[in-house]
């Protein structure tokens, strides 16, 4: 899975280029910000280590208002710097599938 750090105007984005997409709309890459899409609410915490972050979604609705938080984990990304070539055996496998 891919996710993109923009950074743009002084902010920074996350957009999600995988297949799964997980959200649509590009969004801004701030922690604990609530922020809303087509699949949801979504928010970005911190993992463990430094330079890690998971991406968590509401799960529960009632009346379009949010009761108890219930978020679940959607996945898990680094800011760390990769090269395309990590990804290849993955991009070939889902190219000639």
């Amino acid at each position: 899975h891919i996710v993109l750090l923009i950074r743009l105007e002084g902010k920074q984005y996350l957009a999600d280029v995988g297949y799964s997409r997980p959200f649509y709309n590009i969004i801004e890459f701030q922690i604990e910000k609530l922020q809303h899409d087509l699949t949801g609410f979504i928010q970005i915490e911190r993992a463990d280590n430094e330079n890690e972050y998971n991406l968590i979604r509401y799960s529960k609705f009632k009346d379009n208002e949010m009761k108890i938080p219930d978020w679940i984990p959607i996945y898990w990304f680094s800011l760390n710097l990769k090269n395309i070539e990590n990804f290849r055996p993955t991009l070939d496998w889902i190219q000639t599938r």
